[in-house]
This record gives structure tokens, C-alpha cells and sequence, in this order.
């Protein structure tokens, strides 16, 4: 009989540390993009918030009748109401009182500017006043300014006018 060659052959040092930095490779490329979903939701969700929070203001001011407006002193802007992170109203400056601050623990200011412009007179020979709204929702871990309000990511903003 001849000699027993033996058959057992197992994987090198060198062939499992190519397939160990493969493997890496791999969860590192899926790690980055789960990370890149999570911000990208993150983001899109404040904005969300940002928006409804706009919008119902503006649908509010719209509805109200124009002698119950107030104007803002000129070139002023007032935090309107404030809200935590999922939207929900912590404090409201119902008087527009300029010293009103919000919490630190809020998530984002609404802010508003009240002109009355000029007056308007309508087909009926009545003069009307024109108000010029301003708002913007700040998310207040990315601030911004009324100067910044439509180019900063941490705002959405919106202006336009009222007649009768």
C-alpha cells in the first residue's frame, strides 16, 4: 500500500484578511448610506414642520378680518408663537410684545412682520389699506435671520400681501 496523502488544506492567513477588509468595505458603504438616509429624513421632516407651522399662520392672518391686524413696528420682527421639535405650540405672543423669547428647549420660533403699506382705492371709490406679510418658521438648532430666511437651511419662509 502506498503512502496516505493527506487531504486537509484550510484557508490562508492572507485569503481571510482579503475577505475581512471585502467585508468591510461592504458595511462601510451600507453604513454610509443609512447614515445619509437618516439625515436626509431628518431634514426633510423639519422642513415639513416648518412649512405646516408657515402656512397655518398665514391661513390664520388671511381669515382675519383687516381691522383686527396690528402692525409691527417697522422693520421689526416678533417671534409669534413657539413649538418643540415634533410641532406642537409651547408659548404664544398673542400681543406681539417685542421682549417675547422662547424656551431653550423649543424646537422652532415662528416669526412675523406686520406693515400696512399704502392705501388702495378699490372700483367702488374706497380706499383699503395693503398689508405686507412677512413669516418665517426658524428651526432653532440651525438659525437664521430675517436676511437669511429664504436661503438658509434651517428656514422656510413666505411673504405677500393683503387687500379687502
Amino acid at each position: 500500500m502506498g503512502k496516505r496523502q493527506d487531504l486537509r488544506r484550510g484557508t490562508t492567513l492572507i485569503e481571510l484578511m482579503v475577505a475581512l477588509s471585502l467585508l468591510l468595505i461592504g458595511v462601510a458603504g451600507f453604513w454610509s448610506a443609512v447614515v445619509q438616509s437618516v439625515m436626509s429624513t431628518g431634514i426633510a421632516h423639519r422642513r415639513t414642520v416648518q412649512t405646516w407651522l408657515r402656512s397655518d399662520l398665514s391661513d390664520r392672518i388671511s381669515l382675519t378680518t383687516r381691522g383686527a391686524l396690528t402692525p409691527t413696528p417697522p422693520g421689526k420682527w416678533i417671534i409669534e408663537q413657539c413649538f418643540d421639535n415634533s410641532g406642537r405650540a409651547t408659548g404664544t405672543n398673542h400681543l406681539y410684545l417685542a421682549g417675547f423669547g422662547c424656551a431653550p428647549t423649543d424646537g422652532y420660533r415662528r416669526w412675523v412682520s406686520l406693515t400696512q403699506d399704502i392705501q388702495q382705492v378699490n372700483t367702488y371709490g374706497f380706499a383699503a389699506p395693503i398689508w405686507r406679510v412677512a413669516i418665517y418658521v426658524e428651526n432653532i438648532a440651525n438659525s437664521c435671520t430675517p436676511e437669511t430666511r429664504y436661503d438658509a437651511l434651517g428656514c422656510s419662509a413666505t411673504d405677500y400681501y393683503l387687500t379687502d
